[in-house]
């Protein structure tokens, strides 16, 4: 992760990203929580360096319409983030980026329709 990292992302996101640099060394999915929080999902070794860019591109979303609904990220912005963050972008790791990407759009619009 890029030492200057505090200095482009809010506080709470950089400590987020922070605690998910140093992924473990084995395949087993492992708990990124502190004491006593809630571990609301686990994460796989190989799914960190996507999460970490997934979560740095929290702001880049574009949106659309009256109430400014999320349409997808905005793609111009994921190489300097991923840069930024030291993330090499294959076409696998956009791949999964775009799952997670696709994911959050079904569930904003799930969440709407209800």
């Amino acid at each position: 992760m890029a030492a200057d990292l505090d200095r482009h992302l809010p506080p709470e996101l950089a400590a987020r990203l922070a605690e998910a640099d140093d992924p473990a060394a084995d395949s087993e999915p492992a708990d990124r929580h502190g004491p006593g929080e809630d571990a609301g999902f686990r994460v796989w070794a190989e799914g960190w360096p996507v999460l970490q860019l997934f979560l740095g591109l929290s702001t880049q979303w574009r949106r659309a319409g009256l109430t400014a609904a999320a349409t997808g990220l905005d793609y111009p912005a994921i190489a300097p983030t991923a840069a930024l963050l030291g993330i090499e972008v294959d076409a696998e790791r956009f791949g999964d980026l775009q799952a997670m990407e696709g994911a959050a759009l079904r569930a904003w619009a799930e969440k709407r329709s209800n």
